[in-house]
């Protein structure tokens, strides 16, 4: 089996996710995960994906465009050898949603995932964007388990200070638990 990591972006309009998981399916590939969105005007997408013969970025770019070759030909396709990443020191991880509201200036994404970084604090989701003129950011993020949460916590809320932010921490279960809306119930 031969797996690969695949990306395509382009100027967003209908039909993408179409094409290119027609051409995976087309080259008898599997799709396991996707992550796609769209960003001021241009889709991206992220595919892992498995096939039972090695696949070249010219096939599978051919079998993309091969669905609508007038519309497909701002595709820009990357094709790359899946192999296992390198795992950082096998310490546990508690999976954390940082949120921040903020100002718009310069320097405060820097400022965030700097620190995030030099606490050893891997990011493995992240959305910004702005809404009615204010900016937000919202990361998924795993924080060590060794009990320096509040610890962190307590710095992001003195960078929140420092840059005039509104910052929130919150384990991703109690994200989870207030943030989702659920049908209610009815006991008789």
């Amino acid at each position: 089996m031969y797996q690969y990591i695949i990306t395509l972006l382009s100027g967003d309009k209908p039909g993408i996710i179409a094409d290119i998981s027609s051409a995976i399916s087309l080259l008898e590939g599997n799709i396991s995960e996707v992550n796609q969105t769209v960003v001021k005007g241009y889709f991206t997408i992220i595919v892992f994906a498995s096939f039972p013969r090695k696949v070249t970025e010219q096939q599978l770019s051919c079998a993309v465009c091969g669905f609508r070759p007038e519309e497909s030909k701002d595709y820009h396709i990357n094709l790359v050898e899946y192999k296992e990443p390198r795992s950082p020191k096998n310490a546990q991880h508690e999976r954390y949603v940082l949120t921040i509201k903020c100002n718009e200036q310069s320097g405060i994404i820097s400022e965030i995932t700097s620190y995030l970084y030099g606490r050893g604090i891997n990011i493995e989701d992240f959305y910004a964007y702005i809404a009615k003129g204010t900016p937000y950011m919202l990361a998924q993020i795993a924080v060590p388990d060794d009990g320096v949460a509040d610890e962190i916590r307590a710095d992001l809320e003195a960078l929140g200070r420092k840059w005039n932010l509104t910052v929130t921490l919150s384990h991703e279960n109690i994200y989870i638990a207030t943030n989702t809306v659920c049908p209610t119930i009815k006991l008789v």
